[in-house]
């Protein structure tokens, strides 16, 4: 505000006091110039897809107005669709205070909102200069007294953007905005429109990125290291260096060894071997001499049935008996069946014979050949125990059962 009796071109502040509106831009231009120097050195975030900012909005001072200049907020959100185009939507408040020296100044607001596209030039870059170009409804409030006025608006930017790092950056650009058909008795002259210069500084956040905006440097080539033996793996994780020429190999750059008999593939004359079957260096298995005797089958007095307990033993005892087959395949099992010495020799040397025949069944149904198996009766001739008690005639009642190979046989 001019004073009265002051010598031309000198102003006063009141009490000493900077104006609000001077405070405010003050501590927004603060703050930035703050948020810049904690992050100034971050990497820039990746390219951003989507955005908003929030920026400090100065409004030069116009003829075109009834007012001086003006200050407000600009909120803004965009979208960039290709790496170069993007769409925005803003809406912006602005306060305009009256210069009394004027008699046809009044107080006033301005409320706007405006939908417009955006032109990056150097999308992937640490600083994104662009240009835009939008239009919108502004609400112009005009006291005393209360007047309202809307009008459309057109306005065209130039700016420029920059990301600090993944959460926050800088925006600073110029605007022209052409508001139409503002009447005369709004503005206090004979103009019909309103011609205005903004400047807009504030803070960006990204919402959405993709890939780094400024490309980092190629990794380094790893060192290469040395495949002695050429089997594709490197010398400092082969644990078989000295591999033949053409020999495939594992992970490990050892040859591979499929059937696990510990005999390499490019070697193995018996490729197929079963697991756990002893070979030799050829990788063919090899006869294993084998004597091999089974827990005892025991039966009930002058029975040949088999017991719960029984069938359990000899599930097992077939199980081993196909092993040791996978072993060597001339495997015999003999089967001999036994009584204790009550009743008849005569008797007792056929109940012997059906004790062993009803094991040799039971074996058949799990799985062993009916061709390896032989039969036999002892009757009461072999005791094991004492027949004088109950417990050394249970013993006796058995079947015996022995598989043998190679020199066990």
């Amino acid at each position: 505000m001019a004073a009265t009796g002051c010598p031309a071109g000198a102003t006063v502040t009141i009490s000493g006091s900077v104006p609000i509106v001077s405070k405010k831009f003050a501590v927004i231009v603060g703050g930035a110039a703050l948020m810049a120097s904690q992050v100034a050195f971050a990497q820039p975030v990746g390219t951003v897809k989507a955005f908003s900012s929030m920026s400090y909005q100065y409004t030069f001072d116009s003829d075109d107005r009834p007012n001086d200049a003006g200050h407000g907020i600009h909120l803004s959100g965009g979208y960039f669709f290709t790496p170069n185009w993007a769409a925005e939507l803003a809406v912006d408040y602005s306060a305009f205070s009256s210069d009394d020296a004027e008699p046809l100044d009044r107080d006033g607001q301005s409320l706007n909102l405006k939908i417009g596209g955006m032109y990056a030039f150097a999308p992937n870059n640490q600083f994104i200069p662009y240009v835009g170009l939008g239009g919108g409804l502004a609400n112009n409030q005009l006291e005393p007294p209360d007047e309202n006025r809307r009008r459309a608006f057109y306005e065209g930017t130039v700016g420029v953007m920059t990301y600090l790092n993944s959460v926050v950056g800088l925006r600073g650009e110029f605007a022209y905005r052409y508001t139409d058909g503002i009447p005369d008795n709004a503005i206090g002259t004979a103009k019909s429109s309103a011609n205005e210069a903004l400047l807009r500084i504030g803070v960006l956040f990204p919402l959405i990125s993709s890939v780094p905006v400024v490309p980092s440097a190629p990794a380094p080539e790893p060192e290469k290291v040395a495949d002695s033996d050429g089997d594709g793996v490197p010398d400092n994780l082969d644990e078989c260096p000295d591999t033949a020429e053409g020999v495939r190999v594992n992970a490990r750059g050892c040859p591979i060894d499929s059937d696990a008999d510990g005999v390499p593939d490019y070697i193995d004359e018996c490729p197929g071997t079963a697991a756990g079957v002893q070979v030799d260096e050829r990788g063919c298995p090899v006869d294993v001499a084998i004597d091999r005797k089974f827990e005892d089958i025991n039966f009930g007095f002058d029975k040949h049935n088999l017991t719960d307990y029984a069938k359990s033993t000899l599930d097992k005892t077939a199980a081993e008996i196909r092993q040791l087959i996978a072993e060597n395949n001339e495997l015999q099992v003999n089967l001999e069946g036994h009584t204790d010495s009550i009743g008849t020799v005569e008797y007792n040397q056929r109940l012997g014979e059906k004790r062993a025949n009803v094991v040799r069944d039971y074996l058949v149904e799990k799985g062993v050949g009916a061709a390896r198996i032989t039969t036999r009766s002892a009757g009461e001739k072999q005791p094991i125990a004492t027949n004088e008690t109950d417990k050394g005639r249970l013993l006796n009642r058995r079947v015996e059962i022995r598989a043998t190979s190679g020199n066990g046989n």
